[in-house]
């Protein structure tokens, strides 16, 4: 059985964000709430993130329903990040004047009829305190750096 795509909300941003340190911060702008229509309901969340980072910084990124992590990869060794993914700067590290974009795409059974929000997360760097922004460049001083957009979708899916 095919699904129907029973509602799509969406959240743009193109507000700037700097995060420094080495917690999970909320990204500012990048959350959506959804109330499905049924338990049995799934539904897809697709996001975009537009981010630039100091040198040698490798951001790790995760997503949440309201505060439960979902999307986890499997910790492999102690300390490892158990995250959907991790990114670098467009030209590898040491180019903060570019900028670069994470994507994820998943399927989650809320299994609930409450009104239930997903957001994005984002640590600079886990070990080092490092300084990424959103939606910027790091480095501003270059003609050829621009600003960038971000979303979060979210789309009912039912039968």
């Amino acid at each position: 059985l095919i699904g129907k795509v029973l509602q799509t909300l969406q959240t743009f941003t193109n507000t700037v964000q700097t995060i420094s340190g080495t917690s999970f911060t909320d990204i500012t702008n990048m959350s959506q709430a959804i109330t499905p229509s049924a338990t049995t309901s799934k539904v897809l969340i697709t996001e975009f993130v537009n981010f630039s980072a100091d040198s040698d910084t490798f951001p790790a990124f995760k997503l949440l329903r309201d505060s439960t992590w979902i999307g986890k990869s499997t910790t492999l060794t102690t300390g490892q990040e158990t995250t959907f993914s991790s990114g670098v700067q467009a030209g590898g590290a040491g180019v903060p004047t570019q900028m670069s974009g994470v994507s994820y795409t998943f399927l989650d059974s809320p299994s609930t009829t409450s009104a239930v929000t997903y957001k994005l997360q984002v640590s600079p760097m886990r070990t080092y305190s490092r300084t990424i922004e959103i939606n910027q460049a790091v480095t501003r001083n270059d003609n050829n750096q621009c600003s960038g957009t971000s979303t979060i979708t979210v789309q009912e899916i039912g039968a």
